[in-house]
């Protein structure tokens, strides 16, 4: 793929704005209909706080679609790591209640 010119105007037949879960997932989408795309992003991309923390089952289709699904699911926690919810009275203090949530 030949380097495009930095003041090289753009062409494209979708620019989508954004690159959170929606505009990544719509560029996955349309790059496996050979439909050309750009998404443009505000940010640098580094992440200070962890935007999500399991992967709903309907997404999970998204990735094993893409073929991603073993990264996807071995990405942060492994397999024996408690995904529960605990409501706490203080972030260090008694706890009120857990959900347990199949691993």
């Amino acid at each position: 793929m030949a380097k495009r010119p930095a003041d090289a105007p753009l062409s494209t037949s979708v620019l989508i704005a954004g690159a959170g879960p929606v505009g990544l997932a719509l560029a996955c989408e349309l790059g496996l209909r050979g439909i050309d795309c750009i998404v443009a992003e505000k940010r640098d991309g580094k992440l200070h706080v962890p935007k999500m923390s399991l992967v709903s089952a309907g997404s999970m289709e998204y990735c094993r679609r893409w073929g991603i699904s073993e990264q996807v699911r071995t990405a942060v926690w492994s397999e024996n790591h408690a995904l529960d919810f605990v409501y706490r009275e203080t972030l260090a203090g008694r706890a009120l209640t857990r959900i347990k949530i199949p691993a």
